[in-house]
């Protein structure tokens, strides 16, 4: 892979970038719905080994406790990510329920 020079200098802090990207990703994220903020419990990036342009970071959030429904129910989600590693500052990704159950089931 190229290395982006705007990004890193050298070869190790490209691999310090990757290394975060994959394993550190979760600590720059959280899920605000309501008045509560949920964590991901976990995180991985898809490695395509140079085969697409783009990197795809899937999240998993839970409720800490089972009775916890605020997760389910909620008409809004906002997830932020405060970017350390590309500088980008705080973004907010606001997911609206409607929009979400417009996605089709998995059938299994």
């Amino acid at each position: 892979e190229r290395i982006d020079t705007r990004l890193v200098n050298n070869y190790s802090e490209y691999a310090q970038l990757i290394y975060d990207l994959n394993f550190q990703f979760a600590e720059f994220v959280r899920l605000k719905v309501g008045d509560r903020e949920y964590k991901p419990v976990l995180s991985s990036m898809d490695n395509v080994y140079g085969l697409s342009k783009g990197r795809s970071i899937i999240l998993v959030f839970v409720p800490d406790e089972k009775t916890d429904q605020t997760l389910y129910n909620a008409k809004k989600m906002d997830m932020v990510y405060e970017d350390e590693l590309f500088e980008l500052g705080t973004n907010h990704f606001v997911f609206l329920r409607e929009d979400l159950d417009q996605i089709p089931q998995l059938q299994y």
